[in-house]
């Protein structure tokens, strides 16, 4: 009457399945970062400085003026 539904497969197959996805999305992003150009490379590395380098030569720009 009743089908018993068994999920002792799925148990053993999602975690190796969630590992398998983590680790090639983990390759996927190394093999991104060596094929990455150098002088592309250098422009991610300086972003978050040359936010704030522009904003201050902005700020010194206006005081110049005085």
């Amino acid at each position: 009457m009743f089908h018993r539904i068994q999920y002792a497969e799925w148990q053993q197959i999602l975690p190796i399945l969630a590992f398998c996805i983590s680790f090639l999305l983990f390759l996927l992003i190394v093999v991104r970062a060596i094929r990455m150009r150098k002088d592309k490379a250098s422009e991610m590395a300086n972003l978050p400085l040359s936010a704030e380098k522009e904003k201050s030569d902005s700020s010194d720009n206006e005081r110049k003026p005085e």
